[in-house]
């Protein structure tokens, strides 16, 4: 009995026992909306991150990606980390047009390529990307 007391005592206090995740504040600078400001876009680009509570950070911490472009929204995911990387996943474009737009397209092909991000100052986010042509996506934020 003193056994089962114990056992229980032992579980209660010391085995169920999370601590909350702690989101670092580099990462967390990255919630909000951002418009783009490099490349000079032709019309109002936006790009908000938030944070995605169903899926809490262990290493990473994910967000949910979403924003307007040219009169169409795109949404995804991504996961960034403390030393500034930054994966976006499962963008996809919603147009609400027909048709094609070149820097739309290249934009959303730009941010799928997205590997690192940092800050230039406190409002101003750097989104380095990867891919044949590596660049530089700059936001300030709203």
């Amino acid at each position: 009995m003193k056994l089962a007391a114990l056992l229980f005592v032992f579980i209660t206090f010391c085995g169920c026992h999370h601590d909350p995740a702690v989101v670092p504040p580099n990462v967390m600078k990255l919630v909000g909306t951002w418009e783009l400001r490099e490349p000079l876009p032709p019309y109002p680009v936006q790009l908000q991150l938030v944070l995605d509570t169903d899926n809490p950070p262990r290493d990473v911490t994910p967000f949910l990606v979403s924003g307007t472009i040219a009169g169409s929204r795109y949404e995804g995911r991504s996961s960034a980390g403390l030393d500034g990387l930054l994966v976006i996943t499962n963008l996809i474009d919603i147009p609400s047009t027909v048709g094609s737009d070149v820097f739309r397209q290249a934009y959303l092909s730009n941010l799928r390529a997205v590997v690192q991000f940092s800050y230039t100052s406190d409002n101003r986010l750097r989104l380095s990307y990867g891919s044949s042509q590596p660049g530089v996506l700059m936001y300030e934020k709203r």
